[in-house]
């Protein structure tokens, strides 16, 4: 059942952790002002959480210096290719193996790190499995379902490993837990306006 208790409850969530989120990265900009060694890499991966809109792919461009990162990312929904906005991901690793300075190590096997995610998602489509969902219980079918377009903001923190492939290119894995608030009128839909939910991403790193 949606209840406006449990949306303020999640909308509360999702900007606490956005203003951590603008917090963090701000202290991470200046501290790379005093550090001159740093790695650009780009990356490419899928994404999927329990926000409705199925499958995302997101390439992206990521600033490396010392323990921490921070990545750019776009998304695409697997299920017509559409443009459906950015992410903004903080990592910090907490293991690099051999050499704790750099996460681009190329002696490390594999490193874990920390993460804090957040992104905007606009004019994004439901996601087969969901409109599947909403079909089951409307049974008069009521509503295109294909069509609807929702605009969401989503926060979450979590952990991941990056397992070394090549020299310069890394498989990553991350689970994280946070939410999403729907930022226009979805009432009519058998999908919660905001709750909370996972975030399950896998890809490739490539750094140069």
């Amino acid at each position: 059942m949606k209840t406006t208790q449990t949306n303020q409850k999640v909308n509360s969530l999702f900007i606490k952790s956005v203003i951590i989120a603008l917090i963090t990265i701000i202290e991470f900009t200046n501290a790379n002002a005093q550090i001159n060694k740093s790695n650009f890499g780009v990356t490419l991966s899928t994404t999927t959480t329990g926000n409705g809109h199925g499958l995302m792919f997101n390439p992206g461009l990521i600033f490396v210096s010392k323990n921490s990162s921070i990545a750019l990312e776009f998304n695409f929904q697997k299920r017509k290719g559409n443009f459906a906005g950015t992410q903004l991901t903080y990592e910090y690793s907490i293991y690099n193996g051999s050499s704790p300075s750099n996460i681009y190590c190329n002696g490390d096997v594999f490193d874990v790190f920390l993460f804090l995610n957040a992104r905007y998602n606009t004019n994004q489509l439901l996601g087969e499995s969901q409109i599947k969902v909403e079909r089951k219980v409307d049974h008069e079918g009521s509503y295109d379902y294909e069509n609807i377009k929702m605009n969401t903001a989503e926060a979450y923190i979590g952990f991941g490993v990056r397992t070394k492939i090549a020299k310069h290119i890394k498989w990553v894995n991350s689970i994280g837990f946070g939410g999403y608030t729907t930022l226009n009128n979805t009432d009519i839909l058998y999908r919660e306006q905001s709750t909370l939910c996972l975030t399950l991403k896998t890809g490739l790193l490539l750094s140069f």
